[in-house]
């Protein structure tokens, strides 16, 4: 979308979409940065045309001009294919606030589905208190998994740097004809501390689309990848890495270590 504003003008609303907006940018979704900026921006924008004509009995031109600008960065989202769920999320959710203004006229399923989605969308945005850490959780809420969300993160990476120990260590003595009984030992250690983390990370449930690349991150380690991190299409287990890569995406797909004997 091109923004006709001056650069240093903002159109923020009164809503906190600092706070509220549950797509933020990070390395996982590098590749959806501009579109999920590009949403928070029509989110904004449309919000606060809302807000300018409350109570006026005709349109402010302001509020003209952001429903223009709105209305084409709706057009712009809609031609860009997401690469990352965050991505997607964070479109559907523009689009949901953009179709979410007023309930249609007719018993149309598909546009009473478009509205519902809007107005729930803007009830969630416009009560960015509710997803504060110290805020009462609603067990209907991706806030109230919070915890659980972090435990499973928190063993993914206490899982990945146990294997990277694991790795170095045989990095270290690979050419090493006769290994010493303590440094088979420590491998062996090493092996089992990071399969029992493992194994308890993906027995949590995953609640968030960050929990679903964790847990993919992890099944990659089980899986019989060639040292580029690629696994042949005719392999078994091929369905599950195609599965993995698209989720933490082609550039995040690590070699296995190979299991101990």
């Amino acid at each position: 979308m091109s923004d006709k504003t001056n650069p240093a003008t903002t159109h923020e609303s009164k809503i906190d979409l600092a706070q509220a907006f549950p797509i933020h940018t990070h390395a996982l979704n590098a590749a959806d940065h501009a579109l999920i900026r590009q949403a928070r921006e029509v989110i904004a924008k449309e919000l606060r045309a809302r807000e300018l004509l409350e109570g006026c009995p005709e349109e402010p031109p302001e509020a003209c001009f952001l429903f223009n600008e709105t209305y084409a960065g709706v057009l712009d989202m809609a031609r860009v294919t997401p690469i990352t769920w965050d991505g997607w999320f964070a479109r559907q959710i523009a689009f949901s606030v953009w179709n979410g203004a007023c309930p249609p006229l007719s018993d149309c399923g598909a546009d009473w589905s478009e509205y519902s989605a809007g107005r729930d969308a803007m009830a969630m945005l416009s009560d960015p208190a509710r997803f504060l850490p110290d805020a009462t959780p609603d067990p209907a809420s991706p806030s109230s998994h919070k915890a659980d969300d972090g435990e499973l993160l928190h063993l993914m990476e206490r899982t990945l740097k146990v294997l990277d120990a694991f790795d170095k260590l045989g990095d270290e003595w690979c050419h090493v004809v006769d290994i010493p009984a303590d440094i088979e030992a420590e491998q062996m250690r090493l092996w089992d501390v990071m399969n029992d983390l493992r194994t308890k990370a993906l027995g949590l449930p995953a609640h968030t689309p960050e929990d679903l690349k964790a847990k993919a991150r992890l099944v990659m380690t089980t899986l019989p990848l060639s040292l580029d991190g690629t696994l042949a299409p005719e392999h078994g287990d091929y369905p599950a890495f195609a599965l993995c890569r698209d989720l933490i995406g082609r550039e995040d797909c690590p070699p296995r270590s190979e299991v101990p004997v």
